[in-house]
């Protein structure tokens, strides 16, 4: 997982120093130091779980100090352990558990009257709260599509709260533009957002009720330049940025003795706990990393702080093919990646699957995009030259169908019945569906397509249905919208669209009515598109981009550098540009991981080869066998010469092939 993580000013631990905290001086007490941002869910959680602690708020380098030097049995930060502090606890023998407690997390809410603004960048939040934003009264003066001049009103937390110096490290500037108003708590701002026009309030995100009268704003992550609404996914998975993760450190030897305390961060009944104390619970995944750190410490959570790093003068050339469903994505990745690694050229060659997986065993590129894992024989070829890969499944790509929902003969449609109806091969097209299908009523259809670039939706819905060829016949009607298209298939029966999945999942939450979402039959029966189905491969109208790797490519600094900048979160919005919406950026951080030790396997290999190489080049050359010198003496008198032999001449060397036998070697390696 990887939050975006900002540090607190110092002056935030001196503040909140007095929060009032549970203290016991008892002499088997746990003793407990590290941030009091973090502090005040421990204190819920460790009250809860009924465990006894001495609590002090040292700030998070002190804690991290005090814990790896045993002074502190736990410490609660809101940063990961250092590469450098985690040597500390390495030396003095001080093994960690590293466990999710929650998070600490700001929303930006205004008036639920307000239609602009719904997305704030970084420099919108100083433009609307940094000290020098005095100057812009209204809206407009932000957001220029604001005619009405609209008045600007901004409501604060109190300056000794964590809401207020958490907020005060997001924006420019020492505190805050000069007419804003803070008020007694999270209720308060709420409540006078909601009732003054032209209101924007800032709040913990637990703090909001779930009827709350006010508008809860995007914020634009810069990595993937995109706007994320924060709920607990986007914060657990690093897309919502304004907010930090709460971790507790514990010492292994002390988790019996802290163990309700675990259990209660692997347990969702805590989340009520959580929430009360004001701050917002992990995911069930987080919950699932967290019991995994309980048996297995070290680090679970931040596993990016000790990621590869691309070497800045890496040299030398990636080559790679295969299946056309990521050539998008791949030739975009190595433009970018080569302006700015100048010195590594990254060929993009594709020319089908079954190409791609034979080049990739003959040794001639490095990967291949596939669509499906290896298949037996194609493991064997490339086992044949001692090519051994590692196969990484980034993700489906998938096509929905949506009907009319009165339409029963469209509920469910066979891939041949979906070719029959898109497809435009054929002199006649039909546009009755009687005519796709005897079976089906005599009722004319219309077809509504998107304005696709690449056409990258009706091509993956044809192929995925076995079309012999897959250009979209062109009597459709085109909008690009698909809550436009969605809307006009509800209205018109008979008609029939397709989309992606995320487009499927914005007409849902726009709540159109009258449509249905069409299961589709391969010669199974019929399988209906859900995340399930979609995931298990069941569902005929998706397929998986995967990655075949040759791991010996993978000993090659500018081979391991491009897959890691393919799969960077500043590339995830080029994944959905490829049609795969289901990527999320905890996948992303999870196959960098796969390549990480991927990477540090093949390292290995290449030292342990090398070891074998020179250990034979310096090994001494066998003994020559002993000869018994004063027996041939004995047969060779005084007068007698020894016989001369003639030393033979040495045979020609034939110089061209020679060369090329060496050019070749070099060429292949």
């Amino acid at each position: 997982m990887k939050l975006v993580q900002r540090g607190i000013r110092a002056l935030l631990f001196v503040v909140l120093v007095s929060i009032p905290t549970a203290l016991f001086a008892q002499d088997d007490a746990v003793t407990v130091a590290g941030s009091g941002v973090a502090h005040p869910l421990f204190t819920a959680l460790a009250d809860e779980a009924e465990i006894e602690y001495t609590l002090n708020a040292t700030g998070n380098e002190d804690g991290f100090s005090q814990f790896c030097t045993g002074e502190a049995t736990i410490v609660n930060v809101t940063r990961a352990i250092t590469v450098n502090e985690e040597s500390i606890c390495n030396a003095t023998g001080v093994t960690f558990v590293e466990l999710l407690a929650g998070y600490e997390v700001l929303a930006f809410v205004s008036n639920s009257n307000l239609t602009f603004g719904q997305c704030l960048s970084t420099a919108d939040i100083d433009a609307l709260l940094a000290p020098t934003a005095i100057q812009n009264t209204t809206w407009s003066a932000v957001f220029p599509e604001d005619t009405d001049e609209t008045e600007l009103a901004v409501f604060l937390p109190q300056p000794n709260t964590i809401t207020y110096a958490l907020l005060d490290n997001e924006v420019n500037g020492f505190g805050f533009r000069s007419d804003a108003r803070t008020l007694a708590d999270d209720a308060a701002v709420l409540s006078a957002v909601a009732e003054t026009s032209g209101a924007l309030g800032i709040v913990r995100l637990a703090s909001i009720p779930d009827d709350a009268d006010v508008n809860v704003l995007e914020v634009r992550n810069n990595e993937i330049n995109q706007c994320i609404a924060p709920d607990s996914d986007s914060i657990s998975d690093g897309a919502y940025a304004v907010g930090t993760p709460l971790y507790s450190y514990i010492n292994a030897d002390a988790t019996p003795t802290v163990n309700a305390y675990i259990q209660l961060l692997v347990s969702p009944e805590s989340n009520t706990t959580i929430a009360d104390a004001g701050f917002t619970a992990p995911t069930t995944l987080d919950r699932e990393t967290n019991a995994v750190a309980a048996t297995e410490p070290g680090r679970q959570f931040s596993r990016s702080v000790t990621e590869f790093r691309i070497p800045p003068n890496v040299t030398g050339t990636v080559t790679l093919g295969g299946a056309a469903g990521a050539f998008n994505l791949l030739n975009g990745a190595g433009t970018a990646f080569n302006q700015q690694f100048q010195n590594v050229t990254v060929n993009v060659n594709i020319e089908g699957e079954a190409t791609g997986l034979r080049r990739l065993c003959n040794g001639e590129i490095d990967f291949a995009v596939t669509y499906a894992p290896l298949s037996d024989e194609t493991q064997q070829n490339c086992n044949a030259i001692d090519i051994e890969t590692l196969e990484v499944n980034v993700g489906p790509q998938v096509a929905v169908l949506v009907a009319n929902a009165a339409d029963e003969h469209l509920t469910c449609l066979t891939t041949d019945q979906i070719v029959s109806t898109w497809g435009a091969a054929g002199a006649e097209l039909p546009t009755n569906w009687q005519a796709v299908d005897e079976s089906f009523p005599d009722q004319e259809f219309i077809l509504f397509a998107g304005n696709d670039i690449g056409n990258r939706i009706p091509n993956l819905m044809l192929q995925q249905a076995g079309a012999p060829t897959t250009p979209l016949r062109e009597d459709t009607e085109t909008n690009s919208d698909p809550l436009f298209r969605a809307a006009a298939v509800a209205n018109v029966e008979g008609a029939l669209t397709y989309m992606s999945w995320e487009d499927y999942q914005e007409v849902l939450e726009n709540e159109q009515e009258r449509i249905q979402l069409v299961s589709v039959d391969a010669g199974d029966g019929c399988v209906l598109p859900t995340i399930e189905n979609i995931g298990s491969g069941e569902y005929p109208l998706a397929r998986d981009i995967r990655f075949a790797i040759s791991t010996t490519a993978l000993e090659r600094p500018e081979v391991q550098s491009f897959l890691w900048f393919v799969f960077g979160d500043q590339r995830f919005g080029e994944f959905e540009r490829i049609n795969m919406d289901l990527l999320t950026l905890r996948d992303m951080a999870d196959i960098r991981e796969t390549l990480q030790a991927a990477y540090e396997a093949a390292d290995a290999a290449a030292i342990a080869r090398l070891a074998a190489e020179t250990a034979t080049e310096e090994a001494p050359a066998p003994a020559a066998p002993e000869t018994d010198v004063t027996a041939e003496a004995d047969d060779t008198t005084a007068d007698e010469e020894p016989e001369e032999t003639e030393a033979a001449e040495p045979e020609p060397v034939e110089t061209e092939a020679a060369e090329e036998e060496i050019t070749a070697t070099e060429e292949t390696e």
